[in-house]
């Protein structure tokens, strides 16, 4: 899934004619938060001095784990400038998961009319982590617990044991591939 926001801010520019990074970092921070749900835990940008046409790359360290690079643009000699989003790594997109994960109840566990829910639309993990989420069929309500396998968003997934001891069968496995 590709996510591309473009912001548009004014960076002030001090005498040294360098961009005011503090506010481009803010505004970076409050626009991830505000579009898509993210806390950034820090963003890192270069000293970079105001020319018109001049990029450069923002790094980000998304909270929970993950990373996203963002690539500035200076538009004009005053210092406005945009930002998009131009990587995202370690994010998981879980309206996408639950998709997949209520048609693998329907297709392998055979369970009809199963809703899917995670909390919420994106939670950036690292692989090896696990996050859980709650499958409703009826009154019937099973966790979910699922576990990023790597970098590129594979998904390993299986239905919490019912009870300690519970059967084999009801732990059948399913896995998502991006």
């Amino acid at each position: 899934m590709n996510v591309r926001l473009v912001l548009s801010l004014v960076a002030l520019v001090a005498c040294t004619r360098n961009l005011d990074l503090d506010k481009i970092k803010a505004s970076i921070k409050s626009g991830i938060q505000a579009q898509l749900g993210l806390e950034l835990e820090q963003v890192t940008c270069p000293e970079t001095r105001v020319k018109a046409g001049t990029s450069f790359d923002c790094a980000a360290t998304i909270g929970g784990g993950g990373q996203a690079t963002f690539k500035v643009t200076i538009k004009d000699a005053a210092g406005h400038v945009d930002w998009a989003m131009s990587s995202m790594k370690g994010v998981l997109f879980l309206q996408q998961f639950e998709a997949t994960a209520a048609k693998w109840l329907k297709d392998e566990m055979h369970v009809e009319g199963a809703v899917v829910t995670c909390g919420s639309r994106f939670v950036a993990r690292e692989p090896g982590k696990t996050f859980e989420c709650k499958a409703k069929a009826g009154a019937a309500e099973r966790t979910i617990i699922a576990t990023v396998k790597d970098a590129s968003g594979a998904i390993d997934y299986r239905l919490a044991p019912l009870a300690p001891g519970a059967e084999a069968a009801a732990e059948k496995e399913g896995d998502e591939k991006p």
